[in-house]
């Protein structure tokens, strides 16, 4: 197949042996966007992982300065003591 003279950097990239082997084959295109997204998740996943960490290291920190007070804390006769579960179970219901 002829393809006309490229006049600009994208013609050029498209007419290349490489954009030309992408652009008829019928794996090629494929095979690369795959690898592609592999490879956004896994670095967008580890820059998730490295801004956490702050917020995982002050999460250690309050619950080592305030874990101890809330469990001293005694709820008065009759009180019950609510937990994250019975919340949503509640807002689930609305």
């Amino acid at each position: 197949m002829m393809y006309p003279e490229p006049t600009t950097i994208w013609e050029s990239i498209q007419y290349s042996s490489l954009g030309i082997f992408i652009a008829e084959s019928t794996w090629a295109f494929p095979t690369i966007e795959t690898l592609h997204v592999i490879a956004l998740v896994t670095v967008l996943g580890t820059i998730f992982v490295i801004c956490s960490i702050p917020l995982w290291i002050a999460g250690f920190r309050f619950e080592k300065r305030y874990g101890s007070l809330t469990r001293s804390v005694r709820l008065p006769e009759g009180a019950q003591r609510r937990v994250a579960s019975d919340s949503v179970a509640v807002t689930s219901r609305l």
